[in-house]
Formats: structure tokens, C-alpha cells, sequence
């Protein structure tokens, strides 16, 4: 079955749909929604945040094992990013990762920071593919 991210262009492959947007904090005025894609053996990988374009952004995503509880890519990083207008989305990626297959689910954990900031805050994760 081949499914559709409205962001993640791919031709052919298994991409898990995630129209759902979580706040990354009170009375930040951003969300963000993070998408995954399979194409063979490989993921694909999408961090969306979507608000106000005066806001400046980092996304910070990662392939996660939420079996395992543990990521198995590098994180992948978009500094100072912003929406071009006011409820617009902002992307970064997508990257690629691999990862032996085990037959436990993964997915795409992304975490948002305002630029300029230490820490990294909240989290949501796409839908997982059993890898």
C-alpha cells in the first residue's frame, strides 16, 4: 500500500501520512509534524513546523526504534528557519537514513527549538514502519 505526506515527494514507496500538528509549547504560536517515508531500504525523513513567520526555527529530527527506544540515525538539523507567512509550513529535509531490519517500528522523532536557544523542547513522532 503506498500512502502520502503531503510535503514528501516520492515516486514510488511506502510514506506514512501525518497531517497532525502538536503544539511545540505554549504561547510559542509554532507546531510541528514530523514525516516519514520508506523507498526500498531506505527512509526518508521530514520535520514540518508550521506558525508564525516572525518566529525563527530550529528542527531538529532523528530516525527512532520506538521498539528499542533508541535512535539509530544522526540527527539532522535546520537552523533559523521560519514560515514565509503567517500559518505556512517551513520543512527540513528530507534526509535519508538506513538501519538493519529487525521487524521493530520505527519512525521519525522531531524536536523544536526557537533559534538562539540552548535546548531543544518537546517532541512528536510521525506514524512508524515496521523495519
Amino acid at each position: 500500500m503506498e500512502r502520502y505526506c503531503t510535503d514528501l515527494s516520492i515516486s514510488s514507496g511506502s510514506v506514512e501520512k501525518n497531517d497532525q500538528y502538536v503544539s511545540v509549547g505554549t504561547g510559542s504560536g509554532m507546531e510541528m509534524s514530523p514525516c516519514t517515508a520508506m523507498v526500498g531500504d531506505v527512509f526518508d525523513l521530514l520535520g514540518r513546523v508550521r506558525g508564525l513567520s516572525s518566529v525563527r526555527s530550529d528542527i531538529h529530527g532523528q530516525l527512532y526504534n520506538t521498539d528499542a527506544e533508541v535512535n539509530v540515525s544522526q540527527p539532522f538539523i535546520c537552523s533559523n528557519v521560519s514560515p514565509s507567512n503567517d500559518g505556512a509550513i517551513v520543512t527540513c529535509g528530507p534526509f535519508t537514513a538506513t538501519t538493519p531490519q529487525i521487524s521493530d517500528r520505527h519512525n521519525v522523532r522531531q524536536r523544536w527549538r526557537k533559534s538562539g536557544t540552548a535546548t531543544f523542547n518537546g517532541g512528536s513522532e510521525s506514524p512508524w514502519i515496521i523495519w
